[in-house]
């Protein structure tokens, strides 16, 4: 569902923001679980960070949704930006915090402390998707091949060795759909 197509409720797109969340973000998420005392927690206090993103996407979708459909390059500029994004040093800093994070052991926890720690992961991990993000927002949320191709990536660059080389990668092609998107704009 691109960002301009909330004709769903408030909750309702959130409901299914957080469902989409599950399989797109557990790939990357499920070797910390591994890991960690009280998985559970821990993957609640993660959903809870990406539920909160779908409440600020739906709302900012409110107010900047029509532009989409009245400026179609707009999906173009979001992908190339989302894209370029991708090869900054601040992709880099989040990415290396992300990875940090989810490195860190997990155990004895209290309920509490595995619930930060979630919450911590999720907030990392918003920040270091930030570029796909956008690129699955400009291109459908709620499209199947969006979502896996995106998960793909996310999980490519949280989990590979060379996870800067992997970010890149995911960057560069989105910089080429980008430029794709806006060439086709008539």
């Amino acid at each position: 569902m691109p960002m301009h197509a909330h004709g769903a409720s408030g909750a309702s797109f959130v409901g299914m923001w957080a469902l989409m969340m599950v399989p797109m973000m557990l790939p990357s998420l499920a070797p910390v679980l591994a890991r960690v005392e009280r998985p559970l927690v821990v993957a609640l206090g993660y959903y809870a960070v990406w539920t909160a993103v779908g409440v600020a996407v739906h709302a900012v979708g409110l107010v900047v949704g029509p532009v989409v459909p009245a400026r179609p390059w707009v999906s173009g500029v979001v992908v190339l930006v989302a894209g370029g994004l991708q090869f900054t040093a601040w992709k880099a800093r989040a990415l290396a915090r992300c990875r940090a994070v989810a490195a860190a052991g997990g155990g004895p926890w209290s309920v509490t402390a595995a619930w930060r720690h979630g919450l911590r992961l999720g907030a990392r991990c918003v920040c270091s998707c930030a570029g796909p993000t956008a690129v699955l927002l400009a291109l459908g949320a709620m499209d199947l091949r969006v979502m896996g191709i995106v998960a793909v990536a996310i999980t490519a660059e949280r989990l590979a060795r060379r996870s800067l080389l992997a970010a890149r990668i995911g960057g560069a092609v989105a910089v080429g759909a980008g430029v794709v998107l806006l060439s086709q704009v008539g």
